[in-house]
């Protein structure tokens, strides 16, 4: 478009004139990537839009002339739906998170209640064949290893 060319060639002026780093990392060089429209605001459920990345036009803080602060609430409001996005974002990360570590928890709770459950058998009134004992044994050894197995790779995470 016209306006990157004027800044493409703007940029180029300032290299010509040997700029100072800091001022060169303000004016990045333009890519294509960098100047693609967010549909966030418009298309705010469009799947994958909670990854989108702002470009870093978005973050610069050049001072904007006179005429241009008729658009800044819209440049506000476009920030405002990304970062809220984001946090969006973080917060259910945060959760998962949480949710993961009850969630382990609970499964060597699970794999103890059922090794618990097999070696009731051998208290319960029936006596029992010494092949069902010998099932039941074998379940209570495999639900106690489970437990202590998935105990011992949820500690290392």
């Amino acid at each position: 478009s016209f306006h990157c060319q004027v800044y493409s060639r703007c940029r180029a002026h300032l290299v010509l004139l040997h700029a100072d780093e800091a001022t060169l990392q303000k004016f990045r060089l333009l890519k294509k990537e960098d100047i693609k429209a967010s549909t966030a605001v418009l298309r705010p459920n469009t799947p994958g839009s909670t990854t989108l990345q702002l470009s870093w036009i978005w973050h610069s803080s050049v001072s904007y002339p006179q005429h241009y602060q008729q658009f800044l609430p819209e440049t506000f409001s476009v920030k405002r739906v990304h970062w809220l996005r984001a946090r969006a974002q973080t917060q259910r990360w945060r959760e998962e998170c949480i949710l993961v570590r009850y969630e382990m928890q609970w499964t060597v709770r699970y794999f103890m209640h059922k090794s618990r459950t097999w070696q009731s058998a051998f208290t319960s009134d029936r006596p029992l064949t010494a092949g069902a004992a010998a099932y039941a044994d074998r379940k209570v050894v495999m639900w106690r290893q489970l437990a202590l197995i998935s105990d011992k790779s949820f500690k290392n995470t």
